[in-house]
């Protein structure tokens, strides 16, 4: 039969094991919406200075006669109202969820594919990233990329505006992504690395990744 001072130390220990797994829960829940708020901080700013080089391309394509004047104001109206949103946004969660910002790129996305088309260079971008020997950073937008989680949501869509989302989300640099015209990309979305993300956009699509040195590049699957 155990003693009075064995039954005080059992409850004692029994007392400490239940203060500090909760503790130990709470701690890790704690690092993960850290890191978490880290994160979607970095994609914030990197969309703000996205939405700052669209405006300025969208200028230069005015005044070098890609498009009218009419269409340049359309398109800047654009901008300014995924700038407006972002901005309400943060003022009034002091957060901007990754559905939201995916949401903003493909607005940005589509406005660069369109001047794109009509021969409009940009001062950033990712097939300029084709050596493995890359600096990593192109005009206002800085890449730093790691291979830590991160939150992801890009719904299907044309694989080169998926690439591209998943560029900034990341900041990564991807490269090869002239191999993905006429494709569909499989919806990607939840914590997760840079390489699982792009390996899960890729699937079925004939094209797989790999690795370089700072960023990635699209590859054809080879022929069996």
């Amino acid at each position: 039969m155990p003693t009075s001072f064995s039954r005080t130390l059992l409850a004692v220990t029994f007392g400490l094991a239940v203060v500090t797994t909760p503790t130990f829960a709470v701690s890790a829940q704690q690092h993960g919406t850290q890191a978490q708020r880290a994160s979607n901080a970095r994609a914030s700013a990197d969309l703000r200075a996205r939405i700052g080089t669209t405006g300025e391309r969208i200028t230069e394509a005015q005044r070098g006669g890609a498009i009218t004047s009419a269409r340049a104001a359309t398109l800047r109206r654009q901008v300014g109202q995924t700038q407006a949103s972002l901005n309400r946004l943060s003022r009034q969660q002091d957060f901007v969820s990754a559905a939201e910002l995916a949401s903003y790129n493909r607005t940005l996305g589509a406005i660069d594919i369109e001047l794109d088309r009509r021969g409009v260079a940009r001062s950033y971008g990712n097939d300029g990233l084709v050596a493995a020997d890359s600096k990593g950073q192109a005009g206002d937008f800085r890449y730093d990329c790691q291979n830590e989680p991160v939150a992801i949501a890009i719904p299907g869509d044309r694989l080169d505006r998926s690439l591209e989302q998943l560029r900034l989300t990341t900041r990564c640099p991807i490269s090869g992504t002239d191999l993905a015209r006429g494709k569909r990309s499989q919806p990607v979305v939840g914590t997760m690395t840079p390489t699982a993300a792009l390996q899960a956009m890729l699937n079925g699509t004939g094209l797989q990744m790999r690795s370089i040195k700072g960023g990635f590049q699209v590859i054809r699957l080879p022929r069996r």
